[in-house]
């Protein structure tokens, strides 16, 4: 009954209501609006904002906490580099501690450039891009003329300022609901380019807010849309055959869009081949053919890769003058409108339009393998094989079961002959090793292998010597004689290496996943200050999901530590900042054990727990302790359960009380690695 009621109110929950994409000429009104310098300050450094929202394709909310703003000025070009942690889909603390990059270009539909007006706009209201730290871009308005609020525009904010820029205050829907909001700013350069024809890979590649867009297939519903009207304005694909005469080719079979199908004569179609198509490419099979196989030497090869066809380009003036570059048999594919001033589809229609014409070479699959027996791609299995195995292979096949059988019990004798022959010399071998390597290689026929390769003429006979002595750790490694060279040369120097090494290794620890397997960490501090040899002490155990005790730690608090805990100046006794410092060391200890895990934390002071529970405190050095315990959760991806444990149960209470090593509860923490942590906690609190 639960399922159907549950069935029954989603059927009745509301359609979707998606907001509608903004028009070319609503666009334009927002750039009209930043160039006028007769509005409003705020009105233009809205309109900065709406546009780097819209060619950002940001969410509103994608501009509400950034990080960091670059602007990226060169030749005839800007680009806009936007930097964020807080965004829709950052919902993993692996997210929210990855930088999310946003590319906005510097080019808009009227085809001019409008960062430069934009960030003028944005500073001259006392918003400038190079001053925001973790804040929005564009802060709302205070009530006082001429200064802003710390807050960012509210969605519903931004909807109504954006539907005065555009004039669509009375466009409706067929729900009499406004269409244009927010959310238009993402979705419109998403529906133009998917109306356009372009592919998902190219308008979604260079997207950093777009990430959630066809992740799977397929799309979901708020995407699907995008999808349905894709290629509606797109290029036509054709195919047709190359006759005698270019003429011949282009005369009704290149269709190149509805205002030039009109040609109903073959000179007409010809002049139009000649001069009113700039051809921008033609891919051609040969040259990247020839390009393939030189890389193929270069990286040393043995088999060459299978050739990919129409994939190289290259550059033409006009059609007429390239139809004799066309390798023979070449077929038109398609052709692809290419835009010149960044403007719509409506500024096109001028004399002498750009063409992106594609030709490429049809095999049928007799003529594409002999191609590719021309390339040197294997056609076989046994091509990739070893000489020496390919040898046994073609032996087996052709021998008898009778022939088989015979010639491997005679081979058999062969090598026990020889065996017996060589075991006064593979005793004194094996006497001569040094003690480890000997219980390695204790029974191991080692002569009697190296006579056997030097009799098949083994091409790497240094591998013996690699099994006497062992194998270097450090240094490089040798070039082995039945192996192809491949030399890679570094592409960094050791100084590169050396400054990007923390970063490349917090970025493996963070890319690394939990087996889920939870870890128990058990923690306790004593306080005697009457006794001089160990006045306090914190101890910790870890045990894993099974119950094994992994590891330990013991360290004594000396009355300069307990100084800084106050003890005795200010207070009688300091045993709950200790329980909190043993939870803190056992965390920073045994960080990469709990890294991204289940944790389960045991303390046996209910003060301690509660404070780690809550996250806060009521003084203030408890508090400067749970806000590191904070920090360090934080940075581990843990959220631990805390629990009480009474004393008696407590196995941290005897590393708490004594320095000695307990085997019983694991491998026991470096004493030098535990007085740090302990030091860096009590350097906080000072």
């Amino acid at each position: 009954r639960l399922t159907g009621l549950v069935e029954i109110l989603l059927a009745g929950k509301p359609l979707l209501k998606q907001a509608a994409p903004l028009t070319v000429n609503q666009v334009l009104l927002i750039h009209k609006a930043l160039n006028d310098v007769n509005k409003h300050p705020y009105d233009r450094a809205f309109s900065a904002y709406c546009l780097i929202a819209l060619y950002g394709r940001c969410r509103h909310s994608d501009l509400q906490c950034i990080h960091s703003v670059k602007l990226d000025v060169g030749r005839g070009c800007s680009f806009l580099e936007i930097t964020t942690s807080n965004h829709k889909t950052g919902r993993s603390a692996e997210k929210k501690s990855k930088l999310l990059p946003i590319l906005i270009p510097g080019i808009g539909v009227n085809g001019e450039q409008w960062l430069a007006l934009a960030c003028k706009a944005l500073e001259a209201v006392g918003a400038p891009v190079d001053n925001i730290d973790e804040g929005p871009l564009l802060p709302a308005p205070d009530r006082e003329p001429g200064s802003l609020l710390q807050r960012g525009l509210t969605s519903s904010e931004t909807t109504g300022m954006l539907r005065a820029v555009t004039h669509s205050l009375d466009q409706l829907n067929g729900d009499g609901r406004l269409e244009i909001s927010s959310h238009s700013l993402k979705s419109t350069t998403l529906s133009w380019c998917a109306k356009y024809g372009l592919s998902g890979t190219t308008r979604f590649l260079p997207d950093a807010p777009g990430r959630d867009f066809f992740p799977t297939f397929p799309p979901t519903p708020p995407i699907q849309r995008h999808v349905m009207s894709q290629g509606v304005l797109g290029p036509v694909e054709v195919e047709c055959k190359q006759e005698d005469h270019p003429s011949e080719v282009v005369e009704g079979e290149i269709i190149v869009s509805s205002d030039e199908s009109d040609s109903s004569s073959s000179s007409d179609a010809e002049s139009s081949a000649s001069s009113a198509i700039e051809v921008n490419r033609i891919e051609c099979l040969e040259c990247y053919l020839q390009d393939v196989r030189q890389e193929d030497v270069k990286k040393g090869v043995l088999h060459p890769h299978a050739i990919a066809e129409q994939i190289h380009t290259e550059d033409c003036s006009s059609l007429q003058s390239s139809w004799q570059d066309l390798p023979p048999g070449a077929k038109y594919l398609k052709q692809t409108p290419v835009r010149t001033n960044g403007g719509d589809m409506a500024d096109m229609d001028d004399n002498v339009p750009q063409k992106d014409m594609a030709f490429g070479i049809y095999h049928t699959p007799e003529e594409f393998v002999e191609e590719a027996v021309k390339a040197g791609h294997q056609s076989q299995w046994s091509a990739v094989l070893p000489c020496a195995l390919e040898e046994v292979i073609e032996w087996n096949l052709r021998s008898t079961p009778k022939q088989l059988c015979q010639t491997m019990l005679q081979t058999l004798s062969e090598w026990s002959a020889l065996a017996k022959d060589l075991q006064k010399e593979e005793r004194n071998i094996h006497a001569a090793l040094p003690d480890h390597a000997r219980v390695i290689l204790q029974g191991k026929r080692i002569l009697l292998w190296k006579t056997l390769l030097e009799r098949y003429n083994y091409d790497d006979m240094e591998v013996v010597d690699e099994l006497l002595k062992g194998v270097d750790l450090v240094g490089s490694v040798g070039q082995v004689p039945s192996m192809t060279s491949a030399f890679k040369p570094a592409t960094k120097s050791v100084g590169e290496l050396r400054e990007g090494a923390k970063a490349s290794r917090d970025a493996t620890l963070a890319g690394m996943r939990s087996t889920n397997k939870p870890r128990f960490v058990f923690t306790d501090a004593s306080f005697e200050p009457s006794d001089a040899s160990w006045p306090a002490g914190v101890g910790g155990v870890l045990y894993d999901e099974n119950g094994k005790a992994l590891r330990h730690f013991s360290y004594c608090l000396d009355k300069n530590d307990l100084a800084v805990l106050g003890f005795p100046e200010h207070k009688q006794t300091v045993i709950f900042e200790a329980e909190l410092i043993a939870v803190i060391v056992a965390v920073k200890l045994w960080k990469n054990d709990l890294l991204d895990r289940p944790v389960v934390i045991f303390v046996d002071n209910n003060s301690a727990r509660d404070v780690a529970v809550s996250g806060s405190a009521r003084t203030v050095t408890p508090l400067k302790l749970v806000n590191l315990l904070l920090t360090l959760e934080d940075e581990l991806s843990i959220i631990p359960w805390y629990a009480r444990v009474p004393s008696k149960s407590n196995p941290a209470d005897e590393p708490s009380r004594s320095d000695k090593e307990i085997e019983s509860l694991g491998q026991r923490a470096v004493k030098s690695e535990v007085e740090a942590a302990v030091q860096f906690i009590l350097s906080c609190i000072n």
